[in-house]
């Protein structure tokens, strides 16, 4: 992902991430949900509890709650249609929950649950993402598997990925930001966690994709 430096401004970093985390889609990148067979809305708890929670964690202000029967996996760079997108993770379009740009969210209680906490997993070799629901909007969202971290001093950027076993995926140099890929079944409360406790990092963030901004 290569940004120009001259198009960055203070706070943009959500922003940008979400709008790569969205490339090729156009304004139907998100699903409606939560509504009733009489048109009304579902609560947040009303919707919480047909599924099965784990975790609740912060992140941008939102408290979300881990979905351990609900999972998502990228379409791709290719932008796969959906059903494809399903087919290779076992799952069908019966299964589906939402979109979320290029994720397609699907429900699958046939097999153990997803984990408590957020992490990337495998199923069929293919990577697949935390769910999660927002407890004040009721709405879906997706966990990218990737962490927004403050830095004093970019120059420890690196050795920072090597010391926690995460990956470089993009650095915003002049605004102090590096933003970082987890492993595979790493607990990402727990990495947030140790990357605070690092002297070298002023904040850190659990990337979620909640609101897809659509291109002007």
């Amino acid at each position: 992902m290569k940004i120009s430096r001259g198009l960055l401004r203070w706070g943009l970093v959500p922003a940008l991430l979400q709008l790569s985390a969205c490339a090729g889609e156009g304004p139907q990148a998100q699903t409606p949900q939560g509504e009733t067979r009489g048109g009304g809305r579902e609560t947040p708890a009303q919707i919480l509890a047909r599924h099965e929670p784990g975790a609740r964690f912060r992140s941008e202000g939102e408290t979300y709650v881990i979905l351990q029967d609900a999972r998502a996996v990228s379409r791709g760079a290719l932008q796969a249609s959906p059903a494809q997108a399903l087919s290779g993770v076992g799952a069908t379009p019966g299964q589906v929950l939402g979109t979320k740009g290029r994720y397609v969210m699907y429900r699958d209680a046939g097999i153990a649950p997803f984990a408590s906490t957020p992490q990337v997993q495998a199923v069929n070799e293919q990577p697949v993402y935390s769910v999660v629901l927002n407890e004040r909007t009721g709405q879906y969202a997706v966990v990218t598997g990737t962490l927004t971290v403050k830095l004093h001093d970019m120059g420890t950027a690196d050795a920072l990925a090597r010391e926690h076993g995460v990956s470089v995926e993009v650095l915003f140099g002049h605004l102090g930001y590096a933003v970082y890929a987890a492993g595979a079944g790493q607990d990402l409360l727990a990495l947030a966690d140790t990357l605070r406790a690092d002297e070298r990092t002023a904040s850190v963030t659990i990337n979620v994709l909640e609101h897809v901004p659509v291109p002007h």
